[in-house]
């Protein structure tokens, strides 16, 4: 007997080169929450922030936290753009997903890593939005929802030097 393999639609990230980069504010390329199903979350929420770490030391961006309102069925909403010079550093992306505002979120994370995981055999047709690009699975997220997290987060951008003996 065959076994059906059923697999759950859930949102994605898709990150796509603008056509016209220099007529995209703010970049050349585009990060979209993607909802290729029949569902509705009625509050999405992100927190996100870049880092890069070299011989130098570490450079961090400070931290946001956006809501990004409703994500409909079969719907998309651009959550960020970035330049090629960008893609020295790491984006880090936490998501929390609420199909009523009441409820425990659906929590997910996703990274984009330097420059180097934008590869032209990653690029695939991506739903909903109607474009080539790279889609990136959401990793479920264990833990506190966004808005505890935030609490213990510090939020300003910072730069750690490395020490050198002298």
């Amino acid at each position: 007997m065959l076994k059906k393999l059923f697999i759950k639609k859930v949102p994605f990230i898709g990150w796509v080169k603008f056509k016209e980069p220099n007529n995209e504010p703010y970049g050349d390329l585009g990060v979209y929450l993607v909802n290729p199903t029949s569902k509705t979350y009625e509050e999405v929420e992100m927190f996100y922030g870049m880092f890069e770490g070299d011989l130098d030391g570490l450079l961090e961006s400070s931290k946001v936290v956006k809501n990004l309102g409703t994500l409909k069925p079969y719907s998309s909403i651009k959550i960020d753009a970035m330049t090629w010079y960008d893609l020295d550093f790491v984006f880090w992306y936490l998501l929390d997903f609420f199909p009523r505002l009441k409820d425990k979120p659906e929590s997910y994370s996703f990274e984009i890593m330097k420059a180097y995981d934008w590869k032209e055999e990653k690029i695939e047709p991506l739903p909903v939005l109607n474009t080539k690009g790279i889609k990136i699975v959401l990793s479920e997220r264990k833990g506190l929802p966004i808005s505890e997290e935030v609490k213990n987060a510090y939020l300003e951008s910072r730069y750690t030097p490395t020490r050198v003996n002298e």
